[in-house]
């Protein structure tokens, strides 16, 4: 019997007082209205008829009655069940706060319980709280008095907290599956459900031709991209438009990227206002922003920054040098930049479903973590964020040895981060595990499932059509005694069966050597033209050693060398900040048409000149570095620039070594990193991510 968790609890009741239970009795216990109890008992009633029970209602009193054997297996029955589709209380809040972002109108609170299946007095007490959370974004909920509550505010605002609601509440596989069934049934998701599904199948559609320029590595990003169109399809024929807003810097290319959106979605009857097409190249860029490797933006650089003496703090604490792995700084460096960049904070959500435990079995680190976090960042996190960044610590803590001969398909919902997390933790703890493939729930219809002995999840697949394991990315050590009896079980009965025929064939080895030929040329060329030399400071400031520095590069790399200096001085000028904290160096790059090639070079200043640093404290600069690109950059060049501007501020000994290191040994280093980085690349691409 699959009951929601509404149901389970009605049953439990009644199962509990077999003698009979007053309806008022129910009511008051489960927290919801008399009409919701009846439509409830109205569902069950068909599903206990087929166990030959009978739940019976006297004069306002309940009893379910049958066989005694019945009675037993719908107790063990019960016992075994999870639920299905109920709404948990802590989520109340952010559909009502979404229904309320949806509509323009007053609702009633009477309408409100209905939609959510609670009581009147249910829903005034959640929204005091949800009042409380919206008006941190500047949102007012307003009460009406016989007419009911709406909220009020910027329709782009309404518009970014809409979209984090539906997105955090929104599970990846029900999305796409349910994206990708034929008929008009609903989802069984009670915030997919918010949109219709015609507007949503459309903006996927859509935005498909655009997965060549977008490189979402999670299916988050995707649905998030998809959300933000379908909520103005939906706003805009209910007449309203975003406010005028100032368009973001190279907002043209993503204008045209909105136009060719809307021409594939062919809605006649939406006007496209130049506000709205501003609002959504600006959140298209965001997007893209987040992935370029090689930003222009020194904010990136500073996050670094901060990454690195984070993981310090992190290992002084618990005497542990998680600073050894540059692929890990790598990774969590991305994680939270990532997580810093998001221009408004979504109201609080755990999706991660499976991590309710992880504080429990690493205390101390989860300790270590949430005191340096406090310490190096200015930024709140709240638990579910904390923990994720547990993750990443906690599965650098352990070794890496793996001993594998099965199969295994791992289905995440959180990108390459977690994906990974999950996979080295089943390749060391599981010996009999040969091959991990990673996959995110909309990648799943290119897959062939019978291919793989074994399949985890860390996300609820309601109709999945394989048996699967919801785990943690961690393995907790009570998943993790059952995930090996499944696998000694199957070992035992299919002993000589191999899935994984050649594990270290590529999937797209012509794609992959392209790839890496490109970004190996272009690194060796950069590395080999890099120079080192002095520059006359004497007696200047700022704006005149930039132009010094300018005026050393060779002619080849540049265009228009008054363009490149006005720049480089127009940060000045901004007053954002170019020097390294913690060291004497200063960074300076740029990303420009005045640029032919991109260029490296390292400059020794005669006197040091004061600079701020970008943490705002006062340096003494002796060493400028600068990097110079052309505005179209190929990706591989990209890739490596980004992967030298991480390695920069990767360790203090990084900054020690580019502070007063030669070029033959900035060089080496700078080699060695990217190497590292091919290794664990070329490992991905074999599926051992």
């Amino acid at each position: 019997m699959i009951v929601t968790d509404r149901q389970k609890r009605i049953l439990q009741i009644l199962l509990e007082n077999e003698d009979g239970i007053s309806l008022a009795e129910v009511e008051k216990r489960l927290e919801t209205s008399r009409r919701t109890l009846y439509r409830e008992f109205g569902l069950l009633r068909p599903e206990l008829a087929k166990s030959d029970l009978t739940l019976t209602n006297k004069k306002g009193y309940l009893q379910l009655t049958g066989p005694d054997e019945s009675i037993a297996d719908l107790r063990g029955e019960l016992k075994e069940s999870q639920g299905q589709g109920e709404m948990k209380a802590e989520d109340r809040g952010n559909a009502l706060a979404a229904l309320l972002l949806l509509k323009d109108e007053p609702e009633k609170i009477i309408a409100l319980a209905d939609e959510l299946g609670v009581s009147e007095a249910t829903v005034q007490a959640d929204l005091a709280a949800v009042a409380e959370s919206l008006a941190k974004y500047q949102i007012e909920l307003k009460r009406t008095k016989g007419l009911g509550v709406q909220v009020s505010g910027k329709e782009s605002q309404r518009r970014r907290i809409l979209n984090g609601i539906l997105l955090n509440e929104s599970n990846d596989y029900v999305f796409f599956s349910y994206l990708n069934k034929e008929d008009q049934a609903k989802s069984g998701n009670f915030f997919i459900d918010l949109l219709p599904k015609k507007d949503l199948l459309k903006c996927w559609q859509a935005v498909k031709d655009l997965l060549s320029v977008f490189n979402f590595e999670t299916d988050y990003q995707l649905i998030e991209l998809i959300l933000l169109f379908a909520i103005s399809l939906d706003r805009q024929r209910q007449g309203k438009s975003v406010e005028s807003m100032a368009a973001k810097p190279d907002s043209l290319k993503y204008q045209g990227y909105v136009y060719q959106i809307f021409a594939k979605l062919d809605v006649p009857e939406v006007t496209l206002t130049q506000n709205e097409v501003i609002f959504l190249a600006n959140q298209m860029q965001m997007h893209e922003d987040q992935r370029v490797p090689f930003a222009s933006d020194d904010q990136e650089v500073l996050v670094n920054l901060r990454v690195g003496q984070f993981i310090q703090d992190v290992s002084d604490q618990v005497q542990f040098d998680f600073s050894k792995n540059p692929a890990f700084s790598r990774r969590l460096q991305k994680h939270i930049s990532a997580l810093l960049q998001h221009s408004v904070k979504r109201l609080p959500n755990v999706r991660i479903e499976t991590l309710s435990q992880l504080t429990m079995h690493f205390p101390q680190l989860y300790e270590a973590i949430t005191a340096a976090w406090k310490l190096d960042f200015s930024e709140e996190l709240n638990v579910a964020e904390l923990q994720l960044l547990l993750l990443y610590f906690a599965n650098e803590y352990g070794s890496r040895q793996p001993r594998r001969n099965l199969s295994a398909l791992v289905i995440c919902d959180n990108g390459l981060g977690t994906s990974a997390i999950l996979a080295a933790r089943l390749q060391k703890e599981v010996p009999e595990i040969k091959q991990v493939k990673t996959a995110r729930a909309s990648g799943l219809a290119q897959l062939k499932l019978e291919d793989y002995d074994i399949i985890f999840s860390t996300l609820d697949l309601p109709g999945f059509p394989r048996e699967y394991h919801l785990v943690s990315p961690l393995l907790l050590g009570w998943e993790l005694d059952r995930v090996k009896s499944e696998v000694a079980s199957y070992v035992a009965k299919y002993p000589e069966k191999s899935t994984v025929q050649q594990p270290y064939r590529f999937k797209n080895p012509a794609a992959v050597l392209t790839q890496l030929a490109g970004e190996s040329a272009f690194c060796q060329q950069l590395l080999q033209q890099m120079t080192l030399q002095p520059i006359g400071s004497q007696g200047m400031d700022m704006n005149a050693v930039l132009s010094a520095i300018v005026t050393a590069v060779p002619d080849e790399y540049v265009k228009d060398r008054l363009e490149v200096a006005q720049r480089l001085k127009k940060r000045l000028g901004d007053f954002q900040p170019l020097g390294l904290p913690g060291s004497h160096l200063a960074l300076l790059h740029t990303r420009t048409r005045a640029v032919s090639k991109c260029f490296f070079a390292i400059y020794d200043l005669a006197e040091p000149i004061a600079m701020t640093a970008m943490d705002q404290s006062k340096i003494m600069v002796k060493r400028q570095l600068l990097l110079l690109a052309p505005e179209d950059l190929p990706e591989a060049s990209a890739n490596v620039l980004g992967m030298i501007s991480s390695f920069l501020v990767m360790s203090d000994q990084t900054l020690q070594l580019f502070e007063s290191g030669n070029c033959q040994e900035i060089a080496a280093a700078i080699a060695q990193q990217y190497l590292g980085q091919v290794t664990q690349r070329l490992n991905q691409a074999r599926g051992q991510s």
